[in-house]
């Protein structure tokens, strides 16, 4: 979720008001990073912001279902979280059929990125996704992988042709050129854009959409 500055007592609202089990924020624009607790049953791990206060991402995670073992907070754009969770506790996490019949404790690796926008210089963009691909490397064989956050991203209505892992409802007629970089590095690492995959309202495909398009 792009929540362009983190307010707490909204965030936990929203995330128990939604029964969530885990939530990435990007845009917090917060200084600090570390780990909180936000309520009884609700914690949170983030990564500082730039030093004028750009960027920032974060991960939100019901403690009732899931303990946080470990984070990287590796720059303002992105961080990796590990929670370690019991599937019988477990209310399903973005649709990943790969966890259905697991009754025992596995980790779950999360990564939260915040990709530049499409006025960023090409150098910019390639080291955002250099980054991103060593945190993926990170993920252990035996840990379930999710990447959430913020692409700045497009995929028009033909990107599932060209990628696998691309669902058929999408936002825009045509792919953008951050579209063509996330769908790339979608098929490299044989990922699936979840929010892609499920014929819902439009308000629900993307996290964040400019006023003027």
């Amino acid at each position: 979720w792009n929540c362009r500055t983190l307010r707490d007592k909204d965030i936990a609202e929203m995330f128990e008001r939604k029964n969530l089990n885990v939530l990435g924020l990007c845009e917090t624009r917060l200084r600090e990073s570390g780990e909180y607790k936000l309520t009884g049953s609700t914690g949170m791990a983030l990564s500082r912001a730039d030093p004028k206060g750009g960027g920032g991402v974060g991960v939100v995670f019901d403690t009732e279902r899931m303990r946080l073992v470990g984070s990287k907070y590796i720059n303002e754009r992105l961080m990796y979280a590990r929670l370690a969770l019991l599937k019988s506790k477990l209310n399903g996490i973005a649709g990943n059929s790969k966890l259905t019949g697991i009754d025992e404790q596995i980790t779950l690796f999360v990564v939260v990125a915040y990709a530049p926008t499409s006025t960023a210089s090409d150098s910019a963009k390639d080291a955002f996704y250099s980054q991103v691909e060593a945190a993926v490397q990170a993920c252990k064989s035996d840990e379930k992988l999710l990447i959430l956050g913020d692409f700045n991203a497009r995929f028009g209505r033909e990107a599932h042709q060209s990628a696998q892992g691309i669902g058929r409802w999408t936002v825009a007629e045509a792919t953008c050129e951050n579209g063509e970089r996330l769908a790339s590095f979608i098929n490299k690492y044989d990922l699936t854009a979840v929010n892609t995959t499920f014929d819902v309202a439009e308000r629900k495909l993307h996290t964040w959409r400019h006023p003027n398009t």
